[in-house]
C-alpha cells in the first residue's frame, strides 16, 4: 500500500487535476488522499461549487478519499495553507508521498530552495516561520545573491511547492516529496491549450460560455456539474454573498478587526474607514489594498472577518481529520487510519463531541463558514447541517 497526498482546492475540478492525479498513480500510488479545501478559497473567493460536489469530483476521477483543509488555513498565505494541508497529511500517519505540481517540474530545485530559506532564517537574514509571501520571500533571496532561486519564486506553483517542503521539514514529516511539471497554460491565466485551462480560465468561461466549459473537463465532473445545477446550488459565486459578508463586517469595530487573521500595522483603521463608505466588497477592498497588502490578501481578510478567523485560529495546529468522502478503494486508507492517525477523524456527526476545545473550535469556524456560503442560495440555504453530515459514499449510491 502506498498512499499519495495532494492538496488542492478543485475549483472547479479539470483536465489538468485528472492528469496529476494520473501522474500520482504512475509515480507508484496505491492509494490517493485529496486534502480539499472547503467552501472558500486562498483567492479570498467563494468555490464555484460546494465542497461535497467538488469532493464527488475528485472521486469520480479516480481519488480514494477527500479529507477537508479547514477554513482556518484555505483562507490563509501559501505558508499557512500548506502548513495545514501538510500538517493534515502529516498527522494521518499512512502518507508515504506528497505529489504537487510546480512550473519547473524539478524537485532537487525546489529542495534546494527551500534548503537556503532555511539557512536564511538561521542566520537570521529571514524571519524564520515568518510566513512571508513570495514577493517577500523571493526579495531576501535575490538580497542574498541567490538571483535563480528567487526567479523560481516567481512563479506560483513552484512558491507553493517550496512552502510544503519547508512544511514537510518543519513537521519532521517521513513524506517523500514528488513534483510534475504542469502542463499547458499556466495559473490564472487565460489562455488554453487543447483540453486544458486553468481553473481561473475555467470560472471565467463558466460566466460567459458555459457551453465551451466542459471541453475542459473530464465527462464525470461535466455531469455532476450539470447535476448541481439543476438542484440550485451551481454556480455559486462571491457576490451572491456580497450583502450576507458586508453586514457582518458593518458589526465589527476597529479591536474586533486587530484580531483578524491577516490583520497588522493598523490595516484595522484603513478598514473601519473603508467598510463604513463602501458599497461593495470590491469597493472595500480596493480602499484597503496597498503594496504589502495587494488584494488577494485583502479578500481572504474580509472573509475571515466575516467568520470570525482570527490570527491565533491560523496559528495553530490541525485539530482533527475530517473526511469528506471516498470511494471503495479509500476503506483500505479508513482502516489504515484507525492505528496511524494522530488526530481524532471525523466521518460521522457523532464524532463532533469527543473532539477537543481546540477542535471544537476550528469546527465551529468550519460551519460558520458553511452557514454563510449557504447565504448565496436562491433561496437561501439551510443553517447547522455540518453538525449533521457524514461522510460521503461516491461508490454505494451516492448516500451520506
Amino acid at each position: 500500500m502506498n498512499v499519495c497526498g495532494i492538496i488542492a482546492e478543485y475549483n472547479p475540478f479539470h483536465n489538468g487535476h485528472a492528469y496529476h492525479l494520473a501522474q500520482a498513480r504512475q509515480a507508484g500510488a496505491t492509494h490517493v488522499v485529496c486534502v480539499m479545501s472547503g467552501h472558500f478559497t486562498q483567492r479570498g473567493e467563494a468555490a464555484v461549487a460546494d465542497k461535497l460536489t467538488r469532493a464527488r469530483c475528485a472521486l469520480a476521477a479516480g481519488a480514494d478519499v477527500v479529507v477537508e483543509l479547514p477554513v482556518v488555513y484555505a483562507l490563509s498565505s501559501a505558508a499557512h495553507f500548506a502548513r495545514g494541508g501538510v500538517g493534515i497529511l502529516n498527522a494521518m500517519g499512512c502518507v508515504d508521498t506528497l505529489h504537487f505540481g510546480s512550473e519547473c517540474g524539478n524537485v532537487n530545485a525546489l529542495l534546494e530552495t527551500a534548503q537556503i530559506i532555511r539557512k536564511l532564517e538561521a542566520t537570521g537574514a529571514v524571519n524564520a516561520g515568518s510566513g512571508m509571501a513570495g514577493l517577500a520571500r523571493g526579495e531576501a533571496l535575490a538580497a542574498n545573491g541567490y538571483e535563480a532561486q528567487a526567479r523560481l519564486l516567481e512563479q506560483p506553483n513552484n512558491l507553493l511547492g517550496v512552502e510544503y517542503l519547508l512544511a514537510l521539514h518543519r513537521l519532521y514529516a517521513h513524506i517523500a516529496p514528488q513534483t510534475v511539471a504542469r502542463t499547458g497554460v499556466g495559473h490564472d491565466q487565460a489562455e488554453t491549450d487543447g483540453t486544458v485551462c486553468s481553473a481561473s480560465q475555467l470560472r471565467r468561461l463558466l460566466r460567459q460560455a458555459p457551453a465551451e466549459a466542459e471541453r475542459f473537463m473530464p465527462r464525470t465532473t461535466a455531469e455532476l456539474l450539470a447535476q448541481a445545477a439543476r438542484e440550485g446550488r451551481f454556480p455559486l459565486w462571491t457576490e451572491a454573498l456580497e450583502t450576507a459578508i458586508i453586514s457582518r463586517l458593518r458589526m465589527g469595530d476597529a479591536s474586533y478587526f486587530a484580531r483578524v487573521a491577516g490583520v497588522s500595522e493598523g490595516l484595522e483603521n484603513r478598514m473601519v474607514e473603508a467598510i463604513r463608505t463602501g458599497q461593495t466588497l470590491e469597493q472595500i477592498a480596493a480602499a484597503v489594498k496597498s503594496k504589502r497588502y495587494p488584494l488577494s490578501r485583502i479578500r481572504r481578510i474580509l472573509l475571515c472577518a466575516a467568520i470570525g478567523i482570527t490570527g491565533a485560529d491560523t496559528a495553530a495546529e490541525p485539530a482533527y481529520i475530517r473526511v469528506l468522502g471516498m470511494r471503495d478503494t479509500g476503506a483500505d486508507v479508513l482502516r489504515r487510519l484507525r492505528t496511524t492517525a494522530r488526530l481524532p477523524v471525523i466521518s460521522r456527526a457523532s464524532d463532533l463531541q469527543d473532539l477537543s476545545p481546540a477542535g471544537k473550535r476550528q469546527f465551529r469556524l468550519e460551519s460558520a463558514a458553511a452557514d454563510l456560503y449557504e447565504m448565496g442560495r436562491d433561496p437561501i440555504g439551510p443553517c447547522g447541517t455540518e453538525y449533521t453530515r457524514n461522510i460521503y459514499s461516491y461508490t454505494k449510491g451516492g448516500k451520506e
